[in-house]
């Protein structure tokens, strides 16, 4: 199996404590004829992110992120949120 893809990002570090990132992913699986994976209509992956990480001090940082993903070449999407802390 080999697959095609393709990763695009940016970092941006506004202050010490502020990292802003943003991608853009895409792939796209093929298979041998010989794999049973062939037999799946399988489609291409795509998905775009934005990402923000803030560092409250050396014990103490916080992130927040939202990622939109993309199945195949129809409207099919869907929304991931993320927050946290360390």
């Amino acid at each position: 199996e080999t697959f095609s893809e393709l990763l695009t990002g940016i970092k941006y570090f506004p202050t010490a404590d502020l990292i802003l990132t943003a991608e853009w992913y895409q792939s796209y699986p093929t298979f041998d004829s010989t794999s049973i994976y062939s037999i799946f209509a399988v489609d291409r992956y795509q998905e775009a992110l934005i990402r923000a990480d803030y560092t409250i001090n050396d014990k103490l940082s916080v992130n927040a992120g939202y990622t939109r993903q993309f199945y195949g070449e129809s409207s099919d999407a869907s929304d991931v949120v993320e927050v946290g802390c360390r």
